[in-house]
C-alpha cells in the first residue's frame, strides 16, 4: 500500500509461482541434481528414464512445456518404427546380405536389436547348432553394420555407459568371427591338401597302370613272332592234311572205278560165251566235270 499498490490488486491474483533464490529448492540446485542423475540414465528402466527426462525438461523450460517435448507418463509406450525395421534387417543380414545404415535411424534401437541377433548366433555356434560357414557370412554382414550404429551413438552422452557395453560386446563378437574365419580357412587348406594328396595317389596309380600296360604290350610284342610262326605252322599242317585227304579220296575212287570196270568186263565175257547180248549190269560213275 505504501508503494502505491491498490488493494484490489491483492485480491485479484491469477497465479503464484513460489521460487527460492538459494538452497536445495532453488532452480539452480534442481538443475544441478538432475544433471548428475542423467549420468544414471542408462541404468534406469524405461519408466524411470521417461520421468528423468521430463524432470530435466521441466527444469529448463518449465513444467507447462514438458508435454511439448516428451510423451506423458500415463500414455502407454509403444515400440518405435525403428524396432520393426531393425528386426527385418536382422532377417536379411542373417543370410549374409549387407544393408547400409541410413541417416535418421534410431541408432540405439538398431544397435540393440542387431547385437541381440549376434548373441543368439554366437550361442548357436557354441552349442554346435549353426553352420559355421553360414554363420561367418551372417557375422560379416552384421558386424560392420552394427559397428556403424554404435559409432554414431558415441555422441549420445546420456547413454555413455550402455554404448560402452555395446562396444565391448562388439569387440568380443569380432574376435569370435576372426577365430571362426581362421578355423574355416584351416579346414579349407586341409581339404585342399587332402585333395592334392588324393590326386597325387590317383596319378601314381594311373602311372602304375600305364607302366603295367606298357610292360604287357612289350611282352606281347616279344611273343608275336613265335605266335605268328606257330600259326603259320598250324596253317601249313592243316593244308597238308587237307591235300592228303583229297589224295586218299581220289585213290579210293580210282580203285572203286577199276573194280567196277573189271566186273563189267567179266560179266560181258560170260554173256558172250552164253550167246546173249552184252548188257552192262552197272552204270559207269560220272566224272566230276560231268556232274
Amino acid at each position: 500500500m505504501e508503494r502505491g499498490v491498490p488493494a484490489e490488486a491483492i485480491y485479484h491474483v491469477t497465479a503464484v509461482w513460489p521460487v527460492r533464490a538459494v538452497g536445495n529448492g532453488s532452480p539452480a540446485m534442481r538443475s544441478q541434481v538432475l544433471s548428475q542423475m542423467m549420468s544414471m540414465y542408462g541404468a534406469l528402466d524405461q519408466e524411470g528414464q521417461a520421468h528423468l527426462l521430463r524432470d530435466n525438461i521441466a527444469a529448463l523450460v518449465g513444467q507447462e512445456a514438458v508435454n511439448r517435448y516428451a510423451k506423458p507418463i500415463d500414455q502407454p509406450l509403444r515400440p518405435p518404427i525403428d524396432d520393426k525395421i531393425a528386426i527385418l534387417e536382422n532377417a536379411t543380414m542373417s543370410h549374409g546380405t549387407t544393408i547400409p545404415v541410413s541417416p535418421g535411424e534410431d541408432d540405439f534401437i538398431h544397435a540393440g536389436r542387431h547385437l541381440q541377433a549376434l548373441d543368439e548366433l554366437d550361442q548357436a555356434l557354441g552349442q554346435g547348432q549353426a553352420d559355421p560357414k553360414a554363420s561367418l557370412m551372417a557375422m560379416e554382414a552384421f558386424l560392420p553394420h552394427t559397428a556403424q550404429h554404435v559409432q554414431r551413438l558415441g555422441q549420445d552422452k546420456l547413454r555413455g555407459q550402455q554404448v560402452g557395453l555395446m562396444r565391448q560386446r562388439l569387440q568380443q563378437l569380432n574376435a569370435t568371427a576372426k577365430r571362426l574365419q581362421d578355423q574355416l580357412q584351416a579346414q579349407q587348406i586341409n581339404a585342399q591338401k587332402a585333395q592334392q594328396a588324393q590326386a597325387q595317389r590317383n596319378a601314381e596309380q594311373q602311372q602304375a597302370q600305364i607302366k603295367m600296360l606298357q610292360q604287357k604290350a612289350a611282352e606281347a610284342d616279344a611273343m608275336s613272332p613265335k605266335l605268328k610262326q606257330q600259326i603259320l605252322e598250324s596253317q601249313a599242317k592243316m593244308q597238308m592234311e587237307a591235300q592228303r585227304h583229297q589224295q586218299e579220296m581220289a585213290l579210293k575212287q580210282a580203285e572203286v572205278s577199276q573194280k567196277l570196270a573189271l566186273r563189267d568186263a567179266e560179266t560181258a565175257a560170260k554173256v558172250k560165251a552164253a550167246g546173249m547180248p552184252a548188257v552192262p549190269t552197272t552204270v559207269p560213275m560220272a566224272q566230276p566235270d560231268q556232274e
